[in-house]
């Protein structure tokens, strides 16, 4: 339990840190910093194979996902995140074999072991959630009003 008590801790830090960074000082709201950790969190998987892959070879392709494709618009999306799909399916196959252990075996580390595993899936959770939605004609409106504009009195304070 102790191994696990700090990476729960910086991810409830991150995510207050994001949520008072995005509405106070950004000024976004509430709709709008949930969309920008989920597309943030979308491209954690890639972020740092890709930056290293970028450092040391010159002709490998930029590997994009599909964009309002054609009729096969769901296939085309699922195949863009596949491997994150699979792992996010593999971390919640070991959360529902940890969940089907007896109560009388059960203690606080598995609660914890539990918790620990679901926000481990979280980013590739975030990444198939991404990748659906770019594939589909979505309205920006959703994501709420027109953009804040931001002065520089507004950065300083």
């Amino acid at each position: 339990m102790v191994f696990s008590v700090l990476p729960l801790s910086l991810f409830m830090f991150k995510l207050v840190k994001l949520v008072h960074l995005y509405t106070h000082r950004v000024g976004m709201s509430l709709r709008q910093t949930l969309a920008a950790a989920i597309s943030g969190l979308g491209l954690a998987h890639y972020d740092r194979p890709g930056g290293t892959q970028g450092l040391f070879t010159r002709n490998e392709p930029f590997f994009r996902t599909p964009k309002q494709t054609g009729p096969r618009r769901l296939v085309s999306a699922l195949g863009a995140a596949r491997e994150e799909t699979l792992l996010m399916l593999g971390l919640l196959t070991c959360v529902l074999g940890i969940r089907s252990i007896p109560n009388d075996m059960a203690s606080t580390d598995l609660t914890v072991w539990l918790a620990a595993l679901q926000i481990q899936s979280i980013p590739y959770a975030a990444a198939l959630l991404v990748s659906l939605v770019s594939a589909f004609r979505l309205p920006a409106a959703l994501l709420g009003s027109a953009a804040v504009k931001i002065t520089p009195a507004a950065v300083q304070n």
